[in-house]
């Protein structure tokens, strides 16, 4: 069932679930998720910075009623992995996302935000955003996601290139639901 929530950028939109992700490491402290001043992708190991939604306890996800800048929900896992893996597999299973050009996905991740300079970004690590989502390679999805993080982020999301190949298998073992 859809339900109404604010994409980060602020837009209000009927989605069952907007994203979700995680930062560097595999350490499991929760009582830290949403503490300190570093960016809130990484406060919260959430690299794709995705609202919470409840498929995503398959990978951990915390609960939380936390909100971030202009007040958006987020959702926090215990690692970057987990919410890497869960990113990768909305990104690549999430009926607004898959078997779309990656420019019109974007459209929908960021709420229909800023959408012009998120895809110059993701340009930028000289990803074809014209080419659709389900035919993408691993190695593709792994580095659009990595852009996506950087977008989100403001900077590279810290997380290391194994870390996000354990994410890519893990969101395939676990997938969407």
């Amino acid at each position: 069932t859809a339900t109404k929530s604010r994409s980060p950028r602020g837009k209000l939109t009927n989605v069952q679930t907007q994203r979700q992700g995680g930062t560097q490491g595999s350490t499991t402290n929760t009582s830290n998720i949403g503490k300190g001043s570093a960016p809130a992708t990484v406060r919260y190991n959430n690299p794709l910075a995705m609202y919470p939604a409840n498929w995503q306890k398959k990978y951990g996800a915390i609960p939380n009623t936390d909100t971030i800048g202009g007040g958006h929900k987020i959702a926090g896992f215990p690692d970057a992995v987990s919410g890497a893996a869960a990113g990768l597999a909305l990104l690549q299973r999430g009926k607004y996302y898959r078997n779309k050009p990656i420019s019109d996905a974007i459209a929908t991740w960021s709420g229909g935000n800023h959408v012009s300079s998120y895809i110059k970004s993701l340009e930028k690590y000289g990803i074809d955003t014209s080419k659709n989502i389900n035919v993408l390679t691993p190695a593709e999805i792994i580095m659009l996601a990595k852009a996506m993080a950087h977008h989100e982020t403001g900077k590279p999301f810290p997380l290391d290139d194994a870390s996000w190949q354990s994410a890519y298998a893990k969101s395939k073992q676990i997938g969407l639901g």
